[in-house]
């Protein structure tokens, strides 16, 4: 559904997937603590669960995803 890219510098961008063009599409910068990621978005704060050191997971209604309990990303931290 989306394709989340997390810079090294501190920024991040979350873009929707071809056959979603209607989900957030957002710029902004990220912060990790260890077990969570927060993307500082320009309309919201979300913050992301570590699982397993290799995946991020939050909530799918801060995407503005209805219909989903979570969200999951690849992570590669």
């Amino acid at each position: 559904m989306l394709d989340m890219t997390l810079i090294g510098d501190g920024t991040c961008t979350v873009k929707p997937l071809e056959a979603h063009p209607d989900l957030l599409s957002e710029c902004g910068t990220w912060v990790s603590s260890g077990d969570t990621v927060v993307l500082h978005l320009g309309s919201s704060e979300v913050e992301l669960q570590i699982i397993d050191g290799n995946r991020l997971e939050g909530k799918a209604s801060d995407f503005g995803v209805h219909g989903y309990e979570t969200m999951e990303f690849d992570y590669l931290g």
